[in-house]
């Protein structure tokens, strides 16, 4: 975010702002004129609106010399969202090994729990999909697609993922991929929801 009033008279100013899957918030404290500011949605869109709402109805509350062009600044962040998006598109479709075989859904379909028994997986058949649900939340329902070998993606369309208010993961956390024993059946998954472990979280299947 930009800084706003950097050449006027100084004001105390509170400020704190946050998102998690599904909203963001801003929250603005000027003490000197008895005024909060809140803003909040519910999505996650292609940059932080609650934030620019709020750093907006600031500016125009302490009415600085100089003022920031703060809507060309959410366009612009609003393109590199976009941008982003397809970079995601881009690299899994690179990354991707094409012609390999599908495992069928019987071999993946039940239950897959992290050993810290907070987190679990639910895989079903539903409208003749593949989907997973996670901790058995409705609002956590997402379409499997086969992505190669025994890895599945689940990266919605851009607008879905505005829509649903889905969270800024990294490129290969829209990416489910199962693990075989020595049998070949599938007895775990892992998913890379940080890429700085590659490994991924495992999730064993009960």
């Amino acid at each position: 975010m930009p800084v706003i009033g950097s050449k006027s008279k100084n004001d105390l100013v509170f400020y704190h702002n946050g998102a998690l899957p599904g909203y963001n918030h801003c929250i603005i404290l000027v003490p000197a004129e008895q005024i909060a500011i809140v803003a909040m949605t519910n999505s996650i869109s292609q940059g932080d609106i609650a934030d620019w709402v709020g750093q907006t109805l600031l500016q125009a509350i302490l009415d600085p010399e100089i003022k920031v062009d703060l809507l060309s600044l959410a366009h612009e962040t609003a393109e590199k969202w976009r941008t982003g998006y397809q970079k995601i598109v881009e690299t899994l479709e690179e990354e991707r090994i094409p012609d390999t075989d599908q495992p069928s859904r019987k071999e993946l379909i039940g239950k897959y729990e992290h050993s810290t028994k907070a987190l679990f997986f639910n895989l079903f058949k539903e409208d003749d999909l593949l989907k997973f649900r996670i901790n058995n939340k409705i609002s956590q329902t997402h379409t499997l697609t086969h992505y190669h070998g025994d890895s599945f993606s689940f990266l919605p369309s851009a607008e879905e993922r505005m829509k649903r208010g889905l969270f800024h993961y990294g490129i290969h956390a829209w990416l489910l991929n199962f693990k075989r024993n020595d049998k070949g059946d599938v007895v775990k998954l892992a998913w890379v929801i940080d890429d700085l472990l590659p490994e991924g979280d495992i999730f064993g299947r009960i």
